[in-house]
């Protein structure tokens, strides 16, 4: 009899023997895709401490070269920050024939999320020289964080240290108006870290802010983030949201199978442009700001141009959309930015009309394209939208820049 039932028990003990082996080889796979997605997927960008106290910008960049690993990347790349504070290499006097372009602008200019051969600026520099390298150096002084008053402040430092461009290009994001108010972006508190300045009833800017070093959250001068724990975890989520941004249908069947799937805090293109109060103070003084930059650059024998580059909520709205009305239920803000999502580059547009600045606005550019410009979650451009953007930027160069001489100017 006890023989009888081992021999009924095998087949069961063979059936647990194969069930635990296939469970531990799966346990041994993911052990080692996680491992393997750690040490080469897994991005840093958020550990990365680039910046430092400024008393006159609020912050600026470390000098040095930095290892970068960015989103939806195997690999790393370097980041290296000249000695005036800009992602550059050191910078030699200006070779005669050669025309710069110093760019001025955020997150988005600086471009951390791409390598150098990716990004943008350099893209441009490439495009426009064509088979006669040297023709045009293109500056990348974007900075993290940095609105139109930073960036007015940023020029003027570099003009004194010998950096001139007969073309600036001035890149705005939706963001900037907030920035230029010192108000962080979700909750619209004074950032006491960015300098502010107010416009007079005579129309002139006065400095009424300076920086202080206060570390909390919301101004630039926090903490770097700790790593999460599960890499595998977080490439899932990263796909998935991949996925969201260019498949509307996908974020419709999560919410139809109850996954809740919010937007963290209220985006900042909409606390900027869809409440009135805000527009009434940060209008003007944007539009001084431009002034006053333009009236810098010719002060300087140089041309600017504005580019306007649209939040992704705008880019993508059958998905943000949902997602923006399930986050943020019965705001009349959302409902204000779903009827109208161009506010923010019609308003723009109608400052540079009257300053006589040239626009570009990257909005026509994608969002008539179904395909993802942007990181997902991060929310910046991934190699597609810098390579887009500097294909229109070229040409928006090319026919706005062209009247400035090109003999080029020898660094103070």
């Amino acid at each position: 009899m006890n023989q009888s039932r081992r021999r009924q028990m095998s087949p069961l003990r063979r059936v647990l023997v194969g069930a635990v082996a296939i469970g531990l080889s799966m346990l041994a796979a993911l052990s080692i895709l996680e491992f393997g997605l750690a040490r080469f997927y897994y991005s840093n960008t958020n550990e990365l401490r680039q910046d430092e106290f400024d008393a006159e910008l609020g912050w600026r960049l470390k000098p040095g070269s930095y290892t970068v690993k960015a989103e939806q990347s195997f690999f790393t790349y370097n980041v290296f920050i000249n000695h005036l504070n800009i992602r550059h290499g050191e910078l030699a006097a200006q070779p005669l024939g050669t025309r710069r372009i110093v760019v001025l602008g955020d997150s988005f200019t600086f471009g951390e999320s791409v390598s150098n051969d990716a990004l943008f600026s350099k893209q441009l520099e490439k495009r426009l020289n064509g088979a006669q390298p040297g023709k045009y150096e293109v500056i990348n002084a974007g900075v993290p964080g940095y609105g139109t008053a930073q960036e007015l402040i940023l020029l003027e430092r570099l003009a004194k240290a010998g950096v001139v461009g007969e073309i600036y290009v001035l890149n705005i994001f939706t963001n900037d108006l907030l920035d230029n108010l010192r108000l962080d972006y979700g909750s619209r508190t004074e950032n006491p870290v960015q300098p502010g300045f107010d416009l007079e009833p005579d129309g002139t800017l006065r400095l009424a802010h300076k920086p202080s070093p206060v570390l909390r959250t919301g101004t630039n001068l926090v903490p770097p983030q700790q790593p999460s724990a599960l890499k595998l975890v977080s490439l899932v989520k990263s796909r998935l949201e991949i996925i969201a941004q260019t498949h509307p249908g996908s974020v419709r069947l999560a919410q139809r199978l109850g996954l809740q799937i919010k937007v963290p805090r209220m985006p900042g293109v909409i606390g900027a442009w869809y409440d009135d109060q805000i527009l009434a103070k940060g209008i003007p003084l944007m539009k001084a700001l431009l002034g006053e930059m333009s009236a810098a650059v010719r002060r300087h024998h140089g041309v600017l141009l504005v580019s306007v580059i649209p939040s992704p909520m705008q880019v993508y709205p059958e998905t943000y959309g949902a997602l923006l009305r399930a986050s943020f239920a019965g705001d009349p803000m959302v409902d204000r930015f779903l009827n109208d999502p161009q506010r923010p580059q019609r308003l723009i547009r109608k400052m540079c009309e009257e300053l006589g600045l040239p626009l570009l606005d990257l909005y026509d550019v994608l969002a008539p394209q179904k395909r993802s410009f942007y990181i997902p979650a991060d929310g910046h451009f991934n190699e597609a939208g810098h390579t887009v953007f500097a294909e229109n930027l070229e040409a928006f160069v090319s026919a706005h820049g062209s009247h400035q001489s090109g003999t080029g100017r020898a660094q103070q």
